[in-house]
């Protein structure tokens, strides 16, 4: 999918981000180092996400306590894939349509 997050400045920046359905609620996650796009959803949790055609208003829903434990147990990356990206922390967030 592709996450459309917004500066202070009200920048748009666009980021090709992998779209994760579990029991069906969308999911997506900074996974290697470069994830200003991450930090800018937190700051500013208005976002726009394009699934098919076009964009749509969601917003940023980070996740806490259970939620988190079972997305992190259910959203695993290969040892390879967390090799070549250096161990790198994981963060999700969920995008929530408005």
């Amino acid at each position: 999918m592709i996450i459309a997050t917004f500066d202070d400045d009200g920048s748009r920046n666009e980021r090709i981000v992998r779209l994760t359905v579990l029991d069906d609620r969308n999911y997506t996650a900074a996974n290697h180092w470069p994830r200003a796009w991450y930090r800018q959803a937190l700051k500013n949790p208005k976002l726009e996400v394009k699934l098919k055609d076009s964009f749509e208003s969601y917003i940023a829903v980070p996740l806490q306590d259970d939620e988190l434990v079972f997305v992190d147990r259910s959203y695993q990356l290969g040892f390879e894939f967390r090799f070549k990206t250096g161990f790198p922390p994981r963060k999700f967030l969920r995008p929530e349509r408005q």
